[in-house]
């Protein structure tokens, strides 16, 4: 069982203005005011609020860059990635010289799913100021999202020479050379970034993951009962370390009432509603030899939905397994 992996973002650059004192009382008249408003909005949270008083600026002096650019950052944050680029686009028109809109406009573009243009202007970005680490970090994640896994590992390591202590960036260039296959590295990688960061359980997880594949079982459970103790409302870990449990192929390493117990655990956190969870409820009660439990949790898995065509077609097949009183190992 696999879930996605976690890639974090660094904070868009912006533009910040000073601000003489609060305005939300006073009477507004101009574009100024407007703006100013609605940069206080915007580091309050309120977002909306914060994209009409841009608005209402721009309506009063279409020609005003900053508000744009700040109105392009709501957007983005709120979600609206197509209104982001639509501002960041008529900021440039404003202001072509200005490269920070260029990073602004790239995390709008791969929040979108446009990594190749998101990669374009990390790219212009870095030719005018080649000494930021952020926008290493961040194309790297759009490369990452890509599947260019070399060159994320690239960006990664760039990064690290102006920040060599960040775990996040041994977390992600861990991530990404698992997904190149070299799993050893990734392992050294997300080690380093348990260190840096010994209560992230994230990392526990994905090197649990990496583990298991590399067939270090022991070393897996121990990072998923790592992960369990620093997430124990999250039944992802539950989950992950019942089906290793139960469905390993070294049998010195299954432990079907610990499989058992671990699954409950993770059926009730997710209110019985998770498909995968049931499924590996299903295949720790098969492990533990309760073949009438196994069919009746298989069946429930697949009457919940939310699996895909090769998850479904996976549980049938194990539902065959258990009518026939057989036991499911992952080769």
């Amino acid at each position: 069982m696999t879930r996605p992996t976690r890639i974090l973002l660094l904070v868009l650059l912006s533009i910040l203005f000073s601000i003489a004192a609060p305005i939300q009382a006073q009477r507004l008249s101009t574009a100024e005011d407007y703006f100013n408003r609605g940069y206080e909005r915007g580091e309050a949270g309120k977002l909306a609020g914060a994209i009409a008083d841009y608005t209402r600026a721009i309506k009063l002096d279409p020609n005003y860059a900053d508000a744009y650019f700040n109105r392009g950052n709501a957007r983005d944050d709120k979600g609206d990635h197509d209104g982001a680029i639509a501002d960041y686009n008529k900021y440039l028109e404003l202001k072509p010289d200005d490269p920070d809109v260029y990073f602004n406009r790239a995390g709008a573009l791969d929040n979108k799913g446009e990594h190749d243009a998101a990669i374009a202007d990390y790219n212009t970005y870095l030719e005018r100021k080649p000494d930021d680490p952020d926008a290493y970090f961040n194309r790297g994640n759009a490369r990452f999202n890509k599947k260019d896994f070399a060159g994320a590992i690239a960006d990664y390591t760039k990064y690290m020479e102006f920040k060599p202590l960040d775990g996040d960036a041994y977390y992600n260039r861990g991530n990404a050379k698992d997904d190149a296959g070299d799993f050893a590295g990734a392992i050294a990688d997300l080690n380093r970034a348990i260190e840096l960061n010994p209560r992230d359980p994230e990392t526990y997880y994905n090197c649990a993951y990496v583990r298991t594949g590399m067939g270090e079982i022991p070393r897996a459970v121990a990072n998923y009962l790592r992960y369990i103790e620093l997430a124990p409302g999250d039944p992802d870990g539950y989950n992950a370390v019942a089906w290793l449990w139960a469905t390993t192929p070294d049998a010195r390493f299954r432990n079907a009432k610990r499989a058992v117990e671990y699954a409950l655990k993770a059926c009730r956190l997710s209110k019985w509603r998770d498909a995968r969870i049931l499924d590996t409820l299903a295949a720790a009660y098969a492990e533990s030899g309760n073949f009438p439990q196994a069919i009746k949790w298989e069946n429930r898995a697949l009457s919940v939905g939310k699996l895909s065509a090769a998850e479904r077609d996976g549980a049938r097949e194990r539902l065959q397994l258990y009518r026939e009183g057989k036991a499911y190992q992952e080769h």
